[in-house]
């Protein structure tokens, strides 16, 4: 918690998946919690740079719309801030009225089942947030085809294009 503007900071961290389309996804862990989804590494790096909506968080498969959460990123001095969420349920711009007040980055397995309830506005510590971004895009462009994919997929969101396939 910042002393002064009494804001609280979260962290995001990861943990390989071996066997997802691109070799291997990047699982979303917030706060220690390890859920169902994985990071778009490029929507992640497009946000450290412009404010606009991302599917930041997306379904194993890594088809935008497949299932995920959309999230309006904003850049506030030293911060980044996560302001509005959208189910990322398809590759159209999300509507106002269907804005989130809460997302459940659930964990469901065989064997167990839980929940954290994430709402918005979630703030993160700029730097770090770009180191993040930065650790995970330096492991993806390990694998050869994906470093093309990454970079494509990267300048469209930086010109603005950030729901096509």
């Amino acid at each position: 918690m910042d002393k002064k503007t009494q804001k609280k900071y979260h962290e995001l961290s990861y943990e390989i998946l071996p066997d997802t389309y691109y070799e291997h996804g990047y699982r979303v862990k917030f706060e220690g919690f390890t859920a169902d989804y994985i990071y778009d590494i490029a929507a992640l790096l497009a946000s450290c740079q412009v404010d606009n909506t991302y599917g930041i968080i997306c379904c194993g498969c890594e088809v935008m719309g497949c299932g995920g959460l959309y999230v309006s990123t904003r850049i506030i001095g030293d911060d980044i801030v996560w302001e509005k969420f959208w189910d990322h349920q398809s590759a159209m711009p999300p509507e106002p009225e269907e804005e989130l007040s809460e997302f459940d980055l659930a964990y469901i397995s065989e064997n167990k089942e839980d929940h954290l309830i994430i709402k918005p506005p979630i703030y993160f510590e700029l730097d770090k947030y770009i180191a993040f971004a930065e650790e995970l895009e330096r492991d993806a462009m390990k694998f050869s085809h994906y470093k093309k994919y990454l970079h494509d997929k990267l300048n469209k969101y930086l010109s603005g294009d950030t729901f096509s396939y």
